[in-house]
């Protein structure tokens, strides 16, 4: 999981998606909902 996040951390920065700590929440464009409903 820690290796999956940094991958994705990167990626996410360039998409402007910010996760959220370790409550698993990603944050895009003013939204905010569960990461398990994100699709990569």
């Amino acid at each position: 999981m820690h290796e999956w996040y940094q991958e994705t951390h990167e990626r996410q920065q360039e998409l402007g998606i910010t996760v959220l700590g370790s409550n698993s929440t990603v944050a895009m464009q003013d939204e905010t909902f569960p990461a398990c409903k994100v699709e990569f």
